[in-house]
């Protein structure tokens, strides 16, 4: 019998070595899993963070070319260095923000996302080799040229928002009613504590409007609070006060509108445009007043004039303003056929 038989035999005999044989295995194979999962996400804190997401090439991928050098740096996150394979910087960064942009504009459409979602398989702008990516370093790039601004960080992943996407919708085309484009979603004054002070219905439908076509219109009730006015803004896109760009209009004049009160006397403010916020990338192209105007009980047609406005980014389509000084017991109004043309 040779060595090697004689040991092998032994430990055949001693299940306790055999045991501690196979814990060995096993403990070493774990750690060669973490070592091959530990450069994905590229972290210099000392931690190991994975991303559990399948990795695919297509052929609409975005690839890092035949001719691009791959670079060595040193891993110091772990007790014993070793060399992690890197694109250049300027490779990660350029295909990252090709990637987010594709995945906002043409594929998820959204202004929200995660990284899981950007290194992912989804659609056909797929990064190529996205573990040769240091995303740690990437996305902080990126919110640091004021590209994205990030969100939440957890263990796994990293949610951002996309600043200044810029889709390209269509110029809007007057005349058309304004309350199928743009969303009465900023709400401002006392109307910030939601629907506390101010009731909103945009689909009343005891309107009685003589020529109503689909006998619904829009019902505001408002009573004063703590700021003493209030008002409400129909934006595009919803909510936006400045961080995306609004829409182009093309062929108004005017924007025409029917409102009448709840028993006559109510004195309400109506505009269009202002949105201008000095902390933001966007704002709007123009700013145009109606003014107070003293409602009556009855239906009336109103106009706002457009001449010689520049509408080629229009965010707050139209909006409403009511104060506690000349409504110290609140307004009841109603609006109807708010239209560009």
């Amino acid at each position: 019998m040779t060595k090697v038989e004689r040991i092998l035999n032994r430990i055949k005999n001693h299940p306790v070595i055999s045991v501690f044989i196979v814990i060995g295995i096993v403990i070493i194979s774990l750690s060669t899993f973490k070592d091959s999962l530990h450069g994905l996400f590229g972290r210099s804190d000392g931690k190991t963070q994975t991303i559990q997401q399948k990795m695919e090439k297509s052929p609409g991928s975005i690839q890092a070319g035949r001719d691009v050098n791959i670079e060595v740096h040193m891993d110091k996150s772990s007790s014993v260095s070793r060399p992690v394979a890197r694109f250049p910087f300027d490779l990660q960064i350029r295909n990252a923000k090709e990637r987010i942009r594709y995945l906002s504009q043409e594929y998820l459409k959204t202004d929200t996302m995660s990284l899981i979602e950007v290194i992912g398989a989804y659609g056909d702008n797929v990064l190529d080799s996205p573990q040769l990516y240091d995303w740690n370093k990437v996305m902080n790039e990126l919110e640091k040229q004021g590209y994205i601004k990030i969100i939440l960080r957890t263990e796994n992943n990293i949610e951002f928002k996309v600043l200044g996407r810029r889709f390209t919708e269509p110029a809007l085309q007057a005349p058309f009613d304004m309350t199928l484009f743009f969303y009465p979603s900023g709400w401002m004054g006392d109307g910030e504590y939601g629907t506390r002070y101010i009731q909103l219905n945009t689909a009343f439908k005891e309107c009685n409007r003589t020529g109503d076509t689909d006998g619904l219109c829009i019902k505001i009730s408002y009573q004063p609070n703590k700021k003493g006015w209030a008002g409400i803004y129909w934006q595009y896109p919803d909510s936006n006060w400045g961080d995306q760009r609004g829409r182009r209009i093309m062929g108004d004049r005017r924007i025409i509108f029917w409102a009448k009160g709840e028993r006559g006397g109510e004195v309400v403010e109506f505009k269009a445009g202002g949105i201008n916020a000095p902390n933001k990338p966007y704002r709007d192209s123009f700013e145009v007043f109606r003014g107070r105007i003293v409602l009556t009980g009855e239906w009336r047609r109103y106009e706002i004039s457009l001449s010689g406005q520049d509408l080629s980014n229009v965010i707050g389509a139209f909006a409403w303003v009511a104060s506690r000084d000349t409504n110290p017991g609140g307004v009841t109004f109603y609006l109807d056929d708010i239209r560009y043309e």
